[in-house]
């Protein structure tokens, strides 16, 4: 067996690790090539232990009702609960962490040995678990420096308030990074970034369903070490941090369950008492010309019945007609299936369900490849992407491949890109809106490879695909659903800068808000290109009418309940 040579540490306040952070150690072990050769344990073990990153903040009499409440999130958060000493550990070389402070003749003398120690180890990198900040002169001892997780875009919550502001403040987001530490105050290079949508009515679900996220990001930057795809790492600065928030004081805590109250209270009437109602949209004008202005001109298609709802719109010209394929819900049959019919005017003829099966179907992306048209349905809840053919469109389809196995696709989007063939998708196992997922082969039967830096992105503003990909100025452009306020809330147009197996990079070109003067107010997620026209869909919140709406809502609600209950992480379980 090849020995382990890349060499890395941690610095953390013991031998003892909360879940989320054994969970990202255990990852770190299982990469090849890679070996823990050196523990970093902090000197000052009575300091706030924070979880990340920030600065710890000494506690007060202002701020006791906070410590209480975060020791019993402590409790509920399995993602926070203390993980006794593995085997791992226990034999690994130790050495005191120096920190940031003012030392004593005696101590320099002894902080200087300790710091040699670190530099005759020679890591590749050490990763910051421990629970302050990082004395400046050991960050350029590692090869590739010191990383460390920190919570906040341009803010720093301080005293382990991570995850707490955004929901106190009803944020739409929480901001996590891991960056490699370059200077105080927050500066760094950032290594891996994700936005989740917040979860407003509780702290403890927040923070557990973000850390749980970010667990894998040291294993997924140090196997891009290895494999020579980790040019990043030496790239661009982010900025310090422009605010702090403190501990909040007791005065802002008591108005804490009046605040998650009040949230869960709108969250179950939305629920139970509202419905989303979606819709197909024509617009006549090509799906290109929607970079140049962000005003459009919908007609929408004539609804046919109040508990149906009809989205994902993909469409196609045939013998000069607009066939379009899209997503049949019916709210009585609690699924969906896919459906085509003839558009004319604004009306729909020859509405039939085409392709079923005993899962939930939706979004039907088709394209066409030698002369023969095919789509790929969302079937996530199969754990597959599978493909169809029109053997008599656009009545009969017949499953004509099984392109990935063991993954559930959520959204599966398809071009021919530079001579390959790219699927852009997420997964239902990991959350359907924020981890972004590419496939690539040489043909579209495959093989399919994952991309090597998979998810190549965590963010829910503009993950999840809302659509037909397509050229402008010669670049490639990909619509993507925001989530951040609620589901398919808007769609952002983004450039794709690098596409290859081993990098890739987009950026947001645009966005296409809902139609606020339109029938559909409340929300748009596909947007089709259809030779000149493009189709899209949009959404619109009504209360309830029907008893199969009632049945619906009641059903989704238990089912989130059981969810919460099981108390899984997006992630996965965290290992013991």
């Amino acid at each position: 067996m090849r020995p382990r040579s890349f060499r890395f540490g941690v610095i953390c306040r013991g031998l003892r690790l909360r879940a989320w952070e054994a969970a990202s150690l255990n990852r770190l072990l299982r990469v090849n090539d890679a070996a823990l050769a050196l523990l970093l344990i902090d000197k000052h073990p009575d300091r706030e232990h924070s979880g990340h990153h920030d600065i710890s903040i000494p506690g007060s009499r202002r701020a006791i009702l906070w410590r209480f409440y975060r020791s019993m999130s402590d409790r509920k958060c399995s993602a926070c609960r203390m993980m006794d000493p593995t085997p791992q550990l226990v034999n690994v070389p130790r050495v005191a962490c120096p920190v940031p402070g003012t030392y004593s003749n005696g101590q320099v003398s002894s902080t200087i040995r300790d710091l040699q120690e670190i530099q005759e180890h020679r890591l590749d990198f050490i990763l910051d678990l421990g629970p302050g900040a990082v004395w400046e002169k050991m960050l350029d001892i590692p090869r590739y420096g010191v990383w460390a997780f920190q919570f906040g875009d341009d803010r720093k919550y301080a005293g382990d308030t991570s995850c707490f502001w955004e929901v106190y403040h009803n944020d739409t987001v929480t901001v996590a990074t891991l960056k490699r530490l370059t200077g105080a105050s927050g500066k760094g290079v950032i290594l891996r970034k994700g936005v989740f949508r917040t979860i407003p009515t509780s702290y403890t679900r927040n923070r557990e369903a973000v850390y749980c996220n970010v667990s894998e990001w040291p294993a997924q930057v140090c196997t891009d070490l290895i494999n020579g795809n980790a040019r990043y790492v030496a790239g661009t600065h982010a900025g310090p941090f422009r605010k702090t928030f403190r501990q909040p004081t007791n005065a802002r805590m008591a108005l804490v369950p009046f605040r998650l109250a009040a949230a869960s209270c709108r969250f179950v009437i939305r629920l139970l008492l509202f419905k989303d109602q979606w819709n197909m949209g024509i617009i006549d004008e090509p799906i290109t010309a929607l970079m140049r202005s962000q005003t459009i001109k919908v007609r929408w298609v004539r609804h046919p019945l109040q508990d149906r709802y009809m989205a994902d719109p993909f469409a196609v010209f045939r013998n000069g007609h607009l066939l379009v394929a899209f997503e049949d819900y019916l709210s009585r049959d609690r699924r969906g299936t896919i459906a085509t019919a003839l558009i004319k005017g604004t009306g729909l003829s020859a509405i039939r369900t085409v392709i079923e099966d005993t899962c939930h179907m939706s979004y039907p992306f088709l394209l066409e490849h030698e002369g023969q048209l095919y789509c790929i349905p969302e079937t996530g809840e199969a754990g597959e992407v599978a493909l169809y053919r029109a053997e008599e469109f656009p009545q009969r389809w017949v499953k004509e491949a099984i392109l990935i196995t063991g993954y559930g696709g959520i959204d599966s989007t398809v071009i021919q890109h530079d001579d390959r063939w790219w699927m852009f998708g997420t997964d239902a196992a990991e959350g359907p809106d924020c981890k972004l997922n590419i496939w690539y082969s040489d043909e579209l039967f495959g093989p399919w490879r994952p991309h090597a830096k998979n998810p190549v992105k965590v963010d829910v503003r503009s993950s999840r695909p809302a659509g037909t990909p397509f050229i402008h100025e010669g670049r490639l452009i990909r619509p993507a659903q925001d989530c951040s306020e609620s589901y398919g809330r808007r769609i952002v147009l983004n450039r794709v800068k690098k596409l290859t197996p081993r990098e890739f990079e987009e950026e947001a070109m645009g966005v296409i808000e809902p139609m606020a003067q339109s029938p559909y107010p409340d929300g748009v997620h596909t947007l089709s290109a259809a030779g000149n026209r493009t189709i899209v869909d949009g959404k619109k919140t009504r209360l309830v009418r029907t008893r199969a709406d009632v049945m619906d809502n009641v059903r989704l609600l238990t089912q989130i309940a059981r969810r919460k209950m099981v108390k899984n992480c997006a992630s996965g379980a965290i290992e013991p």
